[in-house]
């Protein structure tokens, strides 16, 4: 039996459910063997001596590396963390935007990321 995958291409501004799929999506398309969290609290610890914690919608695990994406809508904030140096802990957040720059953004920034 032959199956065939269809392409679904969304441009409308992504909900939270869709960019939580988009985020997803996109860390499978470039990283299929990292490990995904969802809803997760980071505290990270820079090198100059500061803290900062947050919540992500997505989080991926693959190695020593780590992403954290945050698709940010309705009454949700920015965390404002900042990637860390050696791109060991990676953040990205953005907002208003459709599924596929979503996927695409979030390919993208593992791409260029990538150790």
């Amino acid at each position: 039996m032959k199956t065939s995958s269809i392409l679904v291409v969304l441009s409308g501004e992504a909900n939270e459910t869709l960019g939580r799929q988009a985020i997803e999506d996109g860390i499978n398309n470039e990283t299929p063997t990292a490990t995904i969290y969802t809803d997760l609290e980071v505290d990270i610890r820079y090198m100059n001596g500061t803290q900062s914690n947050g919540v992500f919608d997505k989080v991926s695990f693959l190695d020593n590396q780590r992403w954290a994406f945050n698709y940010v809508t309705g009454e949700e904030s920015f965390t404002n963390m900042v990637s860390s140096s050696y791109n060991i802990f990676n953040v990205w957040e953005n907002s208003a935007l459709s599924y596929n720059d979503i996927v695409n953004q979030v390919e993208n920034y593992i791409n260029e990321t990538l150790l």
